[in-house]
């Protein structure tokens, strides 16, 4: 049993066919599914994480009534009784909705599938919105799992510390195929087992909101997302590794020739990506995913975007480029991911200057954009080039890595190591590294007590020289598919 086997039931509600078709419309279009009996309603809408699931309506499915609470939808169904059982509704519901004039539309009766008690559509207007609505008169445990099994639907849940079991079976599904957001207060997470709490490490945190005077955490399941096939990325990489294998310099202070900077933020006119300008911002250019919500944990993507030359140049042949590209290479890497939308709402990628010299770009980043807007980084990676692997035809290498201080899902070390090795196991299960390698900024990231480590593509010549470097066309693209992979996966 899953979601569309409950919508599908209506049909034979015997309610109004105009309305049942209506009420199948609002359930198949809505963004997700909350399940709960201590949700502020009011507080969430107003919180914007609901339209994180794309359409931004949204399927209540409340759980903890019991028979004697048949009479509130009857009430509902009666015109003349609705406002006082839409409040007793509100209160069974434990939803606070401060003031804002609800009102309902529609009530259906029906037999869900797999529960043994009888189930109510509701359809609630609040706040000018319409949000369809699910009750159900027993616990809806069945529901839930069947939800998990099928992966029909995103998945909002919201649970308290009565809910400890319920939200451990949430955890329980591993990597769904589409997005599975989990909302749990602290008191939740203190009760799960050590199995769950386990688990929930590696799920993203994806924001939070205020309940009165509770805080919920958000958190989202890792994706099981399609095979990309390099292919696809390849013609593009092409193109754009020459469009951007053009000057872009500083002086310490500030850009002073920006047509790279100037192309790549052309290029993302068209995307859901939003530069972020904040205070001290003038040697980083740094995006964010229209849809990363306030408060998120972040993967922060860092590359440099200085030329180290006077004269640019970029030719292609068969097997192999030719030119002036560090740092275009990885940049266009990135670009590409980021056009092509592969590299998941939660990561921020920061263009960054003044690398050769002491690396204030990426102290810009973390001074003064990752500690003033509170966010948590999980993991950052920094792009560039490298000679490491050439020679064994790699097509990446792991540089500079370094645990996390004080805490994170990567505390450890070997659990980070662990953490790359399986998410580039498809691509490539063996690659070389290199624990201590050149000065980068991976070390300023390092000092601020994020996870980092340098993702670097391999390169043939003297990487900062007048005659530039080779890159192998195969590696440039399989570099840009794993880049992809950690950025969804970490």
């Amino acid at each position: 049993m899953g979601f569309s086997d409950i919508v599908a039931s209506l049909d034979s509600s015997g309610g109004d066919y105009l309305a049942v078709q209506r009420a199948k419309e609002l359930l198949l279009g809505g963004g997700g599914v909350i399940w709960s009996g201590k949700l502020d309603v009011a507080e969430f809408l107003a919180s914007g994480i609901a339209p994180m699931q794309g359409s931004g309506e949204i399927v209540c499915a409340v759980s903890g009534y019991d028979e004697s609470d048949d009479s509130i939808f009857e009430e509902l169904k009666d015109k003349t009784e609705n406002e006082e059982a839409l409040v007793r509704l509100a209160e069974k519901a434990s939803w606070n909705l401060r003031g804002e004039t609800a009102s309902v539309s529609s009530v259906i009766p029906f037999s869900a599938p797999g529960l043994s008690k009888k189930a109510y559509y509701v359809e609630l207007t609040c706040g000018g919105k319409t949000y369809p609505t699910l009750h159900f008169l027993a616990s809806g445990k069945e529901f839930l799992a069947g939800m998990l099994e099928k992966n029909e639907v995103g998945l909002f849940a919201a649970f308290g510390a009565d809910d400890a079991e319920i939200f451990s079976l949430a955890l329980g599904a591993r990597k769904p195929v589409k997005p599975l957001f989990v909302i749990a207060d602290k008191s939740a997470i203190e009760e799960l087992s050590t199995t769950a709490a386990a688990e929930i490490r590696n799920w993203r945190k994806a924001g939070e909101y205020q309940a009165g005077r509770t805080l919920f955490s958000i958190y989202q399941a890792p994706v099981r997302r399609k095979e990309k096939s390099k292919q696809n990325l390849d013609p593009d990489m092409a193109k754009l590794l020459e469009e951007l294998t053009v000057d872009c310099k500083d002086n310490g202070e500030k850009f002073v020739k920006t047509k790279r900077l100037d192309a790549i933020e052309a290029k993302l006119a068209k995307t859901p990506y939003r530069r972020v300008k904040f205070a001290g911002n003038s040697l980083s250019y740094v995006y964010e995913h229209k849809d990363l919500a306030p408060g998120a944990d972040v993967v922060l993507i860092s590359t440099n975007v200085d030329s180290f030359y006077q004269k640019h140049v970029h030719e292609e042949k068969e097997k192999r480029f030719a030119g002036t590209y560090n740092n275009s290479a990885t940049n266009a890497a990135v670009l590409c991911l980021m056009e092509k939308g592969l590299l998941g709402e939660s990561a921020v990628v920061a263009f960054t200057g003044n690398e050769a010299v002491s690396c204030a770009g990426a102290h810009e980043v973390a001074e003064k954009y990752i500690k003033k807007s509170g966010r948590k980084v999980r993991c950052a990676i920094v792009c560039g080039l490298t000679n490491e692997g050439w020679k064994d035809e790699a097509f990446f290498s792991v540089e500079n890595d370094f645990a996390c201080a004080g805490g994170g899902p990567y505390s450890s070390l070997k659990l980070l190591q662990s953490k790359i090795k399986e998410a580039v196991s498809k691509v490539s299960p063996e690659y070389p590294t290199v624990h201590t390698a050149d000065l980068d900024e991976t070390f300023i990231y390092k000092e601020l007590g994020f996870a980092v480590f340098a993702l670097r593509l391999p390169a043939k010549g003297k990487l900062r020289g007048k005659k530039g470097v080779k890159l192998r066309k195969k590696s440039l693209g399989n570099y840009a598919l794993v880049l992809a992979e950690l950025a969804q996966v970490l």
